[in-house]
């Protein structure tokens, strides 16, 4: 039987600086910073989602 709770593709985790969709929903995360900010926290901290996160929330 599948499990479908568990994913094993990277590609869902890693967030595509270049796609409007993509850092429209990591800045639905982090609403009161701009859009700069999280565009800069993807270049600093990799383009995984949780590495993201991390790092904007310890800039918070």
């Amino acid at each position: 039987m599948i499990d479908c709770t568990t994913t094993d593709t990277a590609e869902r985790v890693k967030i595509n600086k270049d796609d409007p969709e993509e850092v429209s929903f990591m800045h639905r995360q982090f609403p009161l910073m701009h859009e700069q900010q999280i565009l800069e926290a993807i270049e600093e901290a990799g383009p995984y989602k949780d590495e993201i996160m991390k790092y904007l929330t310890c800039r918070k």
